[in-house]
């Protein structure tokens, strides 16, 4: 497979059809690239391989994510289910908040993230009846699970977390 063309004039290949490239879709698919990277630059520097394992099974769950949007397949729900029982696991290392933290390090910024990814594929969602709504689910559960671990490996890494109003 060739990794390399030239003269697209702005489009590319979705759903096996030639498309814009500012087009919803394909903007979607860009997002959740950003998404996977990202989780990459934070794997290569991460010390603990529980929270390391964690990361690769999203990064597989994400390309799973533009799979489904590609072929129009559904999403495995049972991906929201492993993010909501790993999250009940890592909260227990973790106090309880009532006010506003302070986002720390890469991983906030991942969540922030994925935030983007998630209101992206909302807007894609109205327009496209053929998105699975389970993706928009995971994405949603997926930026929470980021705040957690997040909260964990700050911990871990003995980082004040500070509050705010203070």
């Amino acid at each position: 497979m060739k990794s390399f063309h030239k003269g697209d004039n702005g489009k590319t290949f979705i759903r096996n059809c030639l498309a814009d490239k500012d087009e919803l879709i394909v903007e979607c698919m860009g997002e959740l690239d950003e998404l996977n990277s990202f989780i990459g630059v934070i794997r290569e520097e991460l010390e603990f391989k529980d929270l390391d394992k964690i990361l690769e099974n999203i990064q597989n769950h994400i390309f799973e994510i533009g799979s489904c949007l590609h072929l129009k397949k559904n999403f495995n729900r049972e991906n929201i289910g492993y993010l909501e029982k790993t999250a009940d696991e890592f909260e227990k290392e973790i106090r309880e908040i009532k006010k506003f933290i302070y986002p720390i390090g890469k991983i906030q910024y991942c969540r922030a993230l994925c935030r983007r990814v998630e209101r992206r594929f909302v807007a894609l969602a109205k327009n496209n009846k053929e998105v699975d709504k389970n993706i928009i689910v995971y994405l949603n559960r997926l930026s929470d699970f980021l705040f957690i671990i997040g909260r964990v490996y700050n911990k871990r890494k003995k980082l004040e977390e500070k509050q705010w109003p203070p």
